[in-house]
């Protein structure tokens, strides 16, 4: 059974998420308004996808509704306009940052009106290790990627900044960084060992970490360091430095970083 994200778009999001949690158990994010419809991102399977459809379009008056089975994918590359919000408080926003002798690219940014709201909603994303949220993350990241090195290049692998606070090794950059790697059909490997830490992520605990170890020094030419979000940089300039300091070439990419009126 594959599970996949798909995008809804529907005129009354409360009644379809609210049908859908009833009837399939599955909640459906709340994605942004596509002219007068409200996008819905939902994980299931084809066949549950299928009555989800079917549902939508006794309730949709639009003649040709998005069906459910459209990808996030799908909806992007036949409208790039339809970037999706998935928490409420971000904004799409190339912007490369700095810190120290590091740069990174990210490829959305926090609202000053909805970061607070968002942050809770992504810390409870990443506990959950949501599906539509990894997926989402790994759309943006995967759609920057392919501009700045390309896809099918095996020359190029992809990683992420070591796993701690979630006390997991397949932690949320983690997820995202292998689907990253899926979309663009370039290699993926921890390159760097779990470390982990109880309490909140925070620059203020920071310097009392040990230093990240490399558990396996790739071979390929450019290695990519993903993050799903880079505050400070802190992990970000540690993972880069780290590969520097041991002869590979790499670059670092997050998913949200900065704020934005």
């Amino acid at each position: 059974m594959s599970i996949r994200s798909r995008v809804l778009l529907t005129h009354d999001a409360d009644a379809l998420s609210a049908w859908i949690v009833e009837h399939h158990g599955c909640t459906p994010t709340l994605g942004r308004r596509v002219g007068d419809r409200q996008a819905l991102i939902v994980a299931t399977d084809d066949a549950t996808a299928a009555l989800i459809d079917a549902h939508n379009a006794t309730i949709v008056p639009a003649p040709a509704p998005v069906p459910v089975t459209a990808t996030v994918e799908t909806i992007v590359a036949s409208n790039p306009d339809a970037a999706f919000d998935l928490f409420g408080g971000t904004k799409p926003r190339l912007q490369v940052y700095s810190r120290k002798l590091v740069s990174w690219l990210s490829t959305r940014s926090w609202t000053n009106a909805g970061k607070k709201a968002a942050i809770a909603k992504l810390k409870a994303a990443k506990q959950a290790l949501d599906h539509n949220a990894i997926e989402a993350a790994a759309h943006d990241l995967a759609t920057t990627l392919e501009r700045q090195v390309g896809a099918d290049n095996p020359n190029v692998l992809v990683t992420h900044v070591a796993c701690g606070h979630s006390q997991r090794p397949d932690c949320f950059s983690c997820q995202i960084a292998q689907r990253v790697a899926e979309k663009l059909r370039l290699k993926f490997a921890k390159v760097f060992s779990d470390r982990f830490v109880k309490g909140v992520s925070h620059p203020k605990e920071f310097d009392k970490l040990a230093p990240i170890e490399i558990a396996t020094l790739p071979a390929e030419a450019l290695v990519l360091v993903i993050d799903d979000v880079a505050t400070s940089g802190w992990h970000m300039e540690e993972a880069l430095q780290t590969l520097r300091s041991a002869g590979k070439a790499c670059l670092g990419f997050s998913w949200i970083s900065g704020t934005v009126d």
